[in-house]
């Protein structure tokens, strides 16, 4: 959609959200509208939820690096240049995808037990839930 059609979509969504009170499930690759319109973001990484927090939490301070990967290379005006990701970096099969954490070829974090284990979402604050051994930002509970 051209930018003035998908504004117009968003904002009539917006406003049947707030008429009705209702709950959307919103799958984009565009992160600059998933910000503008999630409540809640999950990012997925073949076909596994890396990621889940509140909006803003996960915009402001990503756990998993492949969220990081993302934001970092998404087109953002007035932001100079976008980050690339290291060229020898290659995406694994998805037939055949690799033991351990699927992210682990690309990841700059990748240490020997994240090819050795799936991880499971590691449970932060405020909900913040990242499937990863070794996250940006760690956090615990209390």
């Amino acid at each position: 959609l051209d930018v003035s059609v998908q504004a117009q979509v968003l904002n009539l969504l917006a406003e049947l959200k707030a008429q009705f009170g209702l709950t959307y499930v919103f799958i984009s690759h565009d992160l600059s509208v998933v910000q503008a319109v999630s409540d809640r973001v999950a990012v997925m990484y073949f076909g596994r939820v890396v990621e889940q927090a509140p909006g803003r939490a996960l915009f402001e301070k990503p756990q998993h690096p492949y969220t990081r990967l993302l934001l970092d290379s998404a087109p953002v005006p007035g932001k100079r240049g976008l980050t690339v990701e290291d060229a020898s970096a290659e995406l694994p099969d998805p037939l055949a995808p690799p033991p351990g954490c699927a992210f682990a070829p690309r990841c700059p974090r990748a240490q020997d037990d994240c090819v050795a284990t799936v991880p499971d979402a590691q449970y932060g604050l405020d909900n913040h839930d990242a499937a990863c051994l070794h996250p940006l930002n760690p956090v615990t509970r209390s």
